[in-house]
Order: C-alpha cells, then sequence, then structure tokens
C-alpha cells in the first residue's frame, strides 16, 4: 500500500534514481535561469510542450480559478501562430476525458493537440523484440480501454496461453491489492521481466501540500526488488519527446519550450532532447521544504526560465 509523503527530501531522494538512466548531457549544472511572466516567456517560441497535472489543474491550482486565464493565455498564443501540445505522462485517462475536463476549466485544446505517455506505448512496443508477446498490465480499466496495445495479448485471467514477457506500467490506482499486483509479483519472482514504464510521475501534489506515490514509484518499487529492468517512455525519458516533436508541422530550426512542474520530468526530459525549459511553481515545487533556486542546485538540474504559473 502507499501513503502520502509530507517530506521533500524524500521526492528528492526519489527522483535521482533517473540521473543513473540518462545521459549527463541532460544534466545542465549551470544556473542561467530568468524569472519572468508566463506570456512574455511563451511569445517568443514557435511550439509550447505543456505539462498538464500541475500546470493546466490539479496541486496548488485545485482551489484555484485560474483555468480562464490559462485558457486566454492559450488562445492569445494560438492566435500568435505558436503551436501548442499538451505533454502528459497521463497512462490512464483518454484523449477524450481530457478534452473535457480541460473544457469545464475554461482551457480549450483540440484533441490532436494532446499527447499522453499512454499515446506511445503501443508504437513503442511494435518498435521492439516484445511487440508479439503476452504481458501485464499494471493499469485502471480506462488504461485498458485507451490504451492497451493488444488486447488478446494482456493477461487478464490465470489460464492465458501465453505467459508473460514483459509489464506495462501505466496507473497503478487500482493495482494494489488486486490480482493484478499477485500475477506481476508472481511473474516477477520467477524472471525479472523488463517493466516499460509509460508513467514515470513518481508523485503528484496534493491540494494539502503533500505528494500521493503514482505509478514511476511503483515501477521504481519493482525495479529495486525484483531486479526488472526499468524502461522508461514517458518523461523524462525520450520516446515521448520524439513522439510530440514528430507531431509538429514542419519549421525550420524551431524554438521549441516545455513547460512543466517537475524539475526530473518536465526540465531533465526537455535539457535531454535540447529544448529549452519552464519550470512552473503552481505544482510538485509548491510545498517543497526548498526555494527554487536550492533545489534547482540540490538536484543539479537547471530550467531556462522560472513562472509562478501559466496564468500570467
Amino acid at each position: 500500500m502507499k501513503s502520502p509523503i509530507h517530506q521533500g527530501s524524500i521526492i528528492r531522494k526519489l527522483y535521482r534514481h533517473y540521473h543513473r538512466w540518462l545521459p549527463q548531457s541532460a544534466v545542465k549544472t549551470t544556473a542561467k535561469t530568468e524569472k519572468s511572466s508566463f506570456f512574455q516567456v511563451a511569445s517568443r517560441y514557435d511550439a509550447l510542450f505543456l505539462d498538464a497535472y500541475g500546470v493546466l489543474y490539479g496541486g496548488s491550482l485545485t482551489q484555484s480559478d485560474l483555468g480562464p486565464r490559462i485558457g486566454e493565455n492559450l488562445y492569445r498564443l494560438r492566435q500568435q501562430g505558436v503551436h501548442l501540445r499538451l505533454l502528459s505522462n497521463n497512462g490512464h485517462e483518454s484523449v477524450a476525458t481530457i478534452v473535457e475536463k480541460l473544457q469545464q476549466l475554461g482551457i480549450v485544446l483540440k484533441p490532436q493537440e494532446i499527447i499522453t505517455s499512454g499515446m506511445v506505448a503501443a508504437p513503442f512496443i511494435r518498435a521492439t523484440a516484445l511487440h508479439d508477446h503476452a504481458y501485464h498490465l499494471i493499469g485502471s480499466a480506462q488504461t485498458r480501454e485507451a490504451y492497451a496495445p493488444d488486447p488478446q495479448r494482456l493477461i487478464w485471467q490465470p489460464d492465458h496461453p501465453q505467459p508473460a514477457r514483459y509489464i506495462l506500467a501505466c496507473s497503478d490506482s487500482i493495482y494494489y491489492g488486486s490480482e493484478s499486483q499477485k500475477w506481476v509479483e508472481e511473474s516477477l519472482a520467477e524472471a525479472p521481466l523488463p517493466l516499460l514504464v509509460v508513467n514515470p510521475d513518481m508523485v503528484v501534489p496534493r491540494p494539502d501540500g503533500s505528494w500521493f506515490p503514482v505509478a514511476g514509484y511503483t515501477a521504481l518499487d519493482l525495479h529495486q526488488r525484483y531486479g526488472a529492468p526499468f524502461i522508461g517512455i514517458g518523461k523524462p525519458f525520450s520516446p515521448i519527446f520524439r513522439y510530440a516533436l514528430q507531431s509538429l508541422p514542419a519549421m525550420t530550426n524551431p524554438r521549441l519550450l516545455m513547460v512543466g512542474d517537475t524539475l526530473e520530468t518536465d526540465i531533465l526530459g526537455a535539457n535531454l532532447c535540447g529544448m529549452d525549459s519552464c519550470l512552473t511553481l503552481s505544482g510538485t515545487m509548491a510545498s517543497m521544504d526548498r526555494s527554487w533556486p536550492d533545489y534547482c542546485a540540490e538536484q543539479g538540474v537547471w530550467p531556462d526560465w522560472v513562472v509562478e504559473h501559466i496564468a500570467d
């Protein structure tokens, strides 16, 4: 079972594991960060990649009325010709669900402007030797409907004709105490199956100032206990960024910006693929026991920009 985390030091320690699995070029150790307002920053770029939870909604934004102001900013940027993409480690909600959720907040994004890590799973697997093998899914009913590749290969009954060859980790919302947990851990006890981690987020911020562990936390736990290889698909790992870049129209030397609230997924991933990055203080950072400069220095990761939130 999982419990809320109340200490920022635990979050920082968890996320430092990702440094081991990424090239050192992803780590900007020189502080050249500027603090500004979001619209002033965003207007400089040809395309924006926006994280969802903690940036557009959730976290410290839950009780706020910033949605319409965020929606207005995105509308103005689109009118200026800036290409918008939501880029989320969401491995359970469908695009239609996300569109509706945003509309209720006064934020309009088109379905073709939304990219989730769940969308990347199937093409990623098709390009590997795992594509024709059975697998276990750490995910919800929504995950199965929206993102599970080759449903006939998904093991959801004990008498499946094929043994699992990998585990797809999307959402752990119903994992603990389920039959799925039993099957996954029995399989891992027999052999360290690769963990394809669609959602590498360790935690999500809660309105009360704590953080709640999510799929990345569970995947890291399985990696540590069973020696299962951890293969990242979502941010900060490159598959989701490659997918997102391919979604843009052809441009010559485009100016690209990743906007996110989590230093070790959004910002680290942007640094890895060579785009600029903007850290918002409205999500993971809102309750952190470090100022953002101290946090960046401790983790060894720096964004190009810092903003309070994206409603300015």
